[in-house]
């Protein structure tokens, strides 16, 4: 039935934009511990190959981040294309963000015909 559809694509958008945004603080926290041992290490000036270690496990860290995030817009991607053999067509889910570009608009999205339910 199409609402049960409809109930689950808008389970998984829920789940996914919480790990985007669960990824992307990640990237943030990450960078700004980054910057805060750097700024550290200077205050305290001490030499430059103390803590070079834990520095570059932390750019590791952030590189890998940036993986996950790659890996959920490609899973972004498949979603949609899993949503049009659901049979849910072209629908505006999620929050108000603004799509990449090569994602169809709102307008466009609109200007779609829809999908009717046949029971």
């Amino acid at each position: 039935m199409l609402s049960n559809r409809l109930q689950a694509a808008e389970m998984i958008v829920r789940d996914l934009q919480i790990a985007e945004e669960a990824i992307d603080d990640a990237v943030i926290a990450l960078s700004s511990l980054m910057a805060t041992m750097s700024k550290a290490r200077r205050i305290a000036k001490v030499n430059p190959t103390l803590g070079a270690s834990a520095l570059t496990k932390v750019s590791e860290a952030i590189a890998r981040a940036g993986e996950m995030r790659q890996a959920l817009i490609d899973a972004h991607h498949n979603l949609h294309s899993a949503q049009a053999d659901a049979g849910l067509g072209a629908r505006a889910m999620g929050t108000s963000m603004d799509k990449p570009q090569g994602c169809a608009n709102n307008e466009e999205i609109e200007a779609l015909p829809s999908i009717k339910a046949v029971a």
